[in-house]
């Protein structure tokens, strides 16, 4: 939902405003916060201590190695490099996704790839494509969130795109007696294919 509306993951903006606020500390020229600041430091060890659970997030992170070093030795981060590779590691979790075909991932990667593969806005296939390309562009919402159309079709095409809809392959997986993804097969034609979105569209 959130790509669906132009917006980032909110821990995004959680470690953005995490490292802006490591740099203010840092260049405050003050003697208090900057004895705060070693003292956290070497208490970083405890899992209680701001540092501790700052460099816990970056380490779940790829090539974060040289935004920890910093930390630890109590340097600044370049901010736009720490978005960059910030949004590069978003954005690699979709193009993952690429890879995969639907009997091969599991639920939720399946509704994102259904999402990615047909629906999404296209990414791109370059390392910072979407830095380069649109960081000076305002974020433009699908075409059918901008057209005034009836807020019942609106809806309806949301759910669609988002896999909220009725469809067997999602409704089998709520029913009491859950199906596995293979055995969801369409009950409207005689293909015996799985009922998803792909086969409503293109084969109707």
């Amino acid at each position: 939902m959130l790509r669906e509306t132009v917006q980032k993951p909110i821990f995004f903006y959680w470690i953005r405003c995490t490292i802006r606020f490591w740099n203010s500390l840092l260049s405050s020229n003050n003697p208090l916060l900057e004895k705060i600041v070693r003292a956290d430091l070497l208490l970083a060890n405890r899992s209680d201590t701001w540092t501790y659970q700052v460099l816990h997030v970056l380490q779940d992170l790829p090539t974060t190695q040289q935004f920890l070093d910093a930390i630890r030795s109590r340097q600044t981060i370049n901010q736009r490099q720490f978005e960059l590779t910030l949004r590069e590691h978003i954005i690699g979790g979709w193009r993952d996704l690429d890879v995969l075909t639907p009997h091969e991932a599991h639920h939720s990667s399946r509704i994102m790839r259904t999402y990615h593969t047909h629906f999404g806005v296209p990414l791109g296939n370059t390392s910072g494509w979407w830095y380069d390309r649109k960081r000076n562009q305002k974020p433009v919402l699908p075409l059918y969130l901008r057209l005034d159309i009836s807020s019942n079709l609106s809806r309806a095409l949301s759910c669609l795109r988002l896999s909220g809809h009725n469809f067997l392959v999602q409704r089998m997986r709520h029913d009491r007696n859950r199906r596995p993804y293979e055995l969801r097969i369409c009950d409207r034609c005689d293909w015996h294919t799985i009922q998803d979105e792909e086969h409503i569209l293109l084969s109707a």
